[in-house]
């Protein structure tokens, strides 16, 4: 069985390899665990795909890679109704970069002082000296940062996140006057002094070369940060800095996944059933 997927692109610019998120809900005929759905050009050829969260004979929310987005309309297929399939779901096919910290994977990163914690990455205790781990891979492109985080003592200090953010080799939000959107209201101070403790949150940044970046949290519409930027191409790193108070810092990491941004992004609507 499929379904045409019809893609409206309002950016104004055409998107190559973009991962568009997608959100199926369950048809007639198809698995409850979603392990039989695939995605596809108009022409039959597969596409990489991330299942990212599913809910049983309900629905189940992807991000789908698709070569060449236009202009305007065009159009991906989802197929499903295999029962014996075996789900394609590959996060490391579909996202710029991915990881789950099973492993300290340095073929994605590089590490100084980073540790394994179970599944988590962790970088504590910068007062040995500064503790980062940073992507291999860089950006010349606007992409989107998602990382789920954990600070693990009140106070963290000297955090520094992504680099892309100003012409130095780590940005760190509270370090200068005015960047902190704290409820309603720009302000100086340590950007994680704002977060609970002992909780996973998913914080995310959004990198365009040469223009504005910004960092916000998940749920805390109140929260986030933001920074101008002359950067062409960096890589992703964070980093515990000792300096200033930060030597007692510890936080963990669960995931972190990047994926390309544009500001409009590509909406979506599905057809009705059709035959092979």
């Amino acid at each position: 069985k499929k379904r045409a997927i019809t893609i409206a692109n309002g950016s104004g610019v055409t998107l190559s390899d973009y991962q568009i998120k997608v959100t199926i809900p369950y048809y007639s005929g198809m698995r409850g665990d979603f392990g039989d759905v695939r995605f596809g050009t108009i022409d039959g050829s597969p596409l990489s795909y991330w299942n990212t969260a599913s809910t049983p004979n309900s629905s189940a929310t992807y991000f789908v890679r698709v070569p060449s987005i236009p202009i305007g309309t065009s159009t991906i297929y989802l197929y499903y109704g295999n029962s014996s399939a075996v789900s394609q779901s590959d996060p490391n096919m579909a996202m710029e970069l991915y990881d789950h910290f099973n492993t300290l994977d340095t073929t994605k990163w590089n590490f100084t002082g980073a540790v394994l914690d179970g599944h988590t990455l962790r970088l504590s205790n910068p007062s040995a000296g500064t503790k980062v781990f940073s992507s291999k891979k860089v950006f010349n492109y606007p992409v989107y940062i998602y990382y789920s985080y954990r600070k693990n003592v009140s106070n963290v200090q000297r955090l520094r996140t992504s680099g892309y953010v100003c012409n130095c080799s780590y940005s760190d939000y509270g370090l200068f006057n005015n960047t902190l959107y704290i409820n309603g209201s720009w302000t100086s101070g340590e950007f994680s002094s704002y977060l609970p403790i002992n909780t996973w949150l998913g914080l995310y940044e959004i990198y365009v070369p040469g223009g504005q970046s910004w960092i916000g949290v998940n749920g805390y519409s109140s929260i986030g940060g933001a920074r101008l930027t002359g950067n062409a191409s960096k890589n992703i790193s964070w980093a515990l800095n000792s300096d200033g108070g930060g030597g007692s810092s510890d936080i963990s990491f669960d995931y972190v996944y990047v994926k390309k941004y544009v500001s409009v992004e590509p909406s979506f609507s599905i057809g009705l059933e059709e035959s092979n």
